[in-house]
């Protein structure tokens, strides 16, 4: 109750405070009803969105291993149609064994290792003739055999699991084991029926897991299964390869398939959570598979949807209370001021008016507040106000003085005039301008950072470059470990300032200024090159002595400005700092300075001597 009693006395004495409560409780509350509804949808969402990827990933598998085991399917049944000059299998089994006969044999058996790289070898045996067939790495060798079928399956086509690859009884000059799975065809003499042969194309096992593997992922379980023995040819757990699938599972997923529902819950064993099952039903082959979406892995998905509600839910709540402020600092701002305005007049300021910078309502009631303290100072006895104006004449000539803070905010008002007006490029150069303003306005800071030198530098440089557009351009780096030495403020201005004041001035081709920063033998080495008109070799030679002698330079092609830089360097790094210059008429002008690398403003004056450094070539 007294918690309560202190809120309303918060609350009752301003009305920016109660607007923000009115605003967060307006919208947090409907946001925080919306959320306990979503909330209890979350967990039927994302499992049906699991499930929908799942079936699609099937539905594409699918389609895969469709269209690769067709290929293999027309590749063993080249056997049939292989033609030489007339010449076909039916033709070649009722005549007797010679070259003729093996040169087809041979040219069929290659034929169908081209169909698929996959194709590790090829075995194919001829009942009529009792001879057996096995190639590999392209090599084929051929011997008689009264018994050369490899498996008794009645069916005409099948695929057998993964296993190493066999000789098939024959021997054969490579020998390499390795996993695969095999295509069985019986060959049967046409239109009789009667099976005449066998062939068996050999395929790399790998190409399994890439047909397979992007079905499920580390934390599920997938297996494709044989629905004619119900023996598993691939799974995410290779030890269960050639094992029986378990008969429950299997039985509730043949189930579930039969009564049109590719989607179950299972309970059994290892095998908890939901269940996806899907089948590949060709002449050749009859397969399921079944995948098993553990509990966890839903728990752990949901988990990581809620982390990611509850993520949105703070930042919309901490943007509301942002938005809230704001806009209750907006509607109450003018009354604040008519407030203030109100202290400096009982105070005796009366000519203080409010700045009216708004259409609605309280931009009337500062229009109105203005008019009223007019008419009041008109009624003042006039050699009362007379000695008032004198002091507020002292008062207005310290105002005149105008400070950062003012142009600052001048500026500021400039650059949103030109964004409401959509015009960019002056908005551009107002804030390049408040920048150069500010930084060179602070004056309580005359050690800077490099990087902030070389910032108000680049503001500097994109003023000149709107100035001059095309004829005109650019180009800074700096070393990032060489961004926060101290050095003196403006110190590269100047510099820069006489590519434009000389360089620049009696050239016709397109101006460019080149500042490299780069760390070289510990010291920070800054060049500053133009393409300008150059210096003649007297001047420049007149020029070098004036900058680092006692007297005053006289040479007015480079200016003073770069005399005064020599002296600033000397005042704060003694002699372990230097300033150099080259230059060739009509080719431009470099100006390079040597400064040690400090951080910190104790060591300005404890350096010491150490060894000249290296130049940077500015030829």
């Amino acid at each position: 109750m007294q918690n309560r009693v202190m809120l309303l006395a918060w609350m009752s004495k301003s009305i920016r405070r109660r607007l923000i409560i009115v605003l967060l409780v307006s919208v947090s509350l409907p946001m925080l009803i919306m959320s306990i509804m979503s909330y209890t949808n979350t967990r039927t969402i994302v499992r049906d969105m699991m499930l929908r990827e799942t079936q699609t990933l099937f539905d594409e598998g699918k389609n895969h291993v469709v269209f690769y085991f067709d290929v293999i399917n027309r590749a063993s049944l080249y056997v049939y149609r292989n033609q030489i000059r007339e010449q076909h299998l039916a033709t070649m089994l009722k005549k007797d064994y010679d070259m003729e006969s093996e040169r087809f044999f041979y040219h069929t058996l290659t034929t169908m290792k081209e169909f698929e790289d996959a194709i590790v070898q090829v075995y194919m045996y001829l009942d009529d003739i009792q001879r057996s067939f096995l190639l590999r790495n392209y090599m084929v060798v051929s011997e008689e055999n009264s018994d050369g079928y490899t498996e008794n399956d009645s069916r005409e086509a099948y695929i057998k699991g993964i296993h190493l690859n066999e000789s098939y009884r024959m021997k054969h000059i490579i020998n390499i084991k390795e996993e695969v799975i095999t295509f069985h065809r019986n060959i049967y003499e046409v239109p009789l029926g009667k099976r005449i042969g066998q062939v068996s194309i050999d395929l790399n096992a790998r190409i399994l897991q890439e047909l397979f593997g992007n079905l499920y992922s580390e934390d599920e379980y997938f297996y494709l299964v044989d629905r004619h023995d119900g023996i598993i040819l691939y799974a995410s757990e290779s030890k269960l390869i050639g094992q029986a699938i378990d008969q429950k599972l299997y039985e509730k997923a043949e189930r579930s398939f039969a009564n049109g529902k590719k989607i179950f819950e299972t309970n059994e064993g290892n095998n908890q959570g939901i269940v996806v099952v899907n089948t590949v039903e060709k002449p050749y082959m009859d397969l399921m598979m079944v995948k098993v979406i553990p509990q966890k892995k839903l728990n752990d998905k949901l988990n990581q949807i809620l982390s990611l509600v509850f993520f949105i839910l703070s930042l919309t709540t901490i943007i509301i209370l942002v938005v809230s402020v704001l806009v209750s600092y907006y509607f109450t701002k003018p009354i604040n001021e008519l407030l203030d305005s109100i202290q400096k007049i009982r105070k005796g300021n009366l000519d203080t008016i409010t700045h009216i910078i708004r259409d609605d309502e309280f931009g009337r009631l500062q229009y109105e507040f203005n008019d009223m303290m007019e008419a009041i100072n008109n009624h003042i006895d006039i050699e009362y106000k007379l000695a008032i104006e004198n002091t507020s004449n002292e008062l207005k000539a310290l105002q005149g003085q105008i400070n950062s803070h003012f142009m600052n905010n001048i500026l500021q008002s400039i650059g949103t005039e030109s964004l409401k007006e959509g015009n960019l490029k002056v908005y551009e150069l107002v804030v390049q301008l408040g920048q150069m303003m500010q930084y060179a306005m602070r004056n309580q800071h005359q050690i800077v950072e490099l990087r902030d030198e070389v910032a108000y530098c680049v503001s500097y440089l994109k003023l000149q470059k709107h100035r001059f557009g095309d004829a005109f351009d650019y180009e800074i780096s700096m070393e990032n470990e060489l961004e926060h030495i101290k050095v003196p403020k403006l110190l590269l201005q100047p510099i820069i300032e006489n590519c434009f004041k000389h360089a620049f001035k009696e050239t016709e081709k397109m101006g460019n200024i080149h500042v490299i920063i780069k760390l070289i033998s510990g010291k920070a080495n800054i060049s500053i090159l133009d393409n300008g008109s150059g210096i003649e070799a007297d001047q420049l030679a007149e020029l070098k002595e004036q900058i680092k002698s006692n007297c005053d330079i006289n040479n007015a092609h480079y200016s003073i400005g770069l005399k005064n830089v020599y002296k600033r360097l000397k005042f704060y790094y003694k002699d372990r700092c230097d300033l150099f210059i080259s230059s060739t008429k009509d080719q431009g002008t470099c100006v390079q300075l040597t400064i040690p690398t400090l951080v910190a403003l104790d060591q300005w004056f404890m350096v010491e001597e150490k060894d000249k450094d290296e130049n940077v070539d500015c030829g």
